[in-house]
């Protein structure tokens, strides 16, 4: 993301859900003018360590993280959703955070401006 200027996004942030009475955490998170887009790192080690680790089935994970999505869905989050591969190639993880309409900043002094230090 860096290499690409886009802009830094704030990490592991945590969203309290008033339905389920539950804090939920997303991997990424950008606060822009139009709204919130929340960036998750998706990818089958991941659900099946969380499975493991909670008793669960993998399909149950996937059932609960669906469940967290709508609810942010429904504060009016835009997500994206990308796999490591995707991440390493650079250009579909581009894809996916512009269709989303996250800013990117140019320029030698990209990473002071999205750090907000410039």
């Amino acid at each position: 993301m860096i290499e690409n200027g886009v802009q830094l996004p704030n990490l592991q942030v945590e969203l309290y859900d008033e339905v389920d009475k539950k804090t939920y955490r997303i991997d990424y998170g950008w606060q822009l003018k139009k709204g919130y887009v929340a960036g998750e790192l998706d990818g089958a080690e991941k659900y099946k360590s969380i499975a493991k680790d909670r008793g669960m089935s993998v399909v149950d994970v996937i059932r609960e993280e669906r469940r967290r999505e709508s609810r942010c869905r429904n504060k009016g989050m835009l997500f994206a959703r990308f796999t490591f591969a995707q991440a390493v190639a650079g250009r579909p993880l581009l894809s996916i955070l512009d269709a989303c309409g996250v800013p990117r900043v140019e320029g030698a002094n990209a990473i002071h401006i999205m750090r907000g230090t410039g």
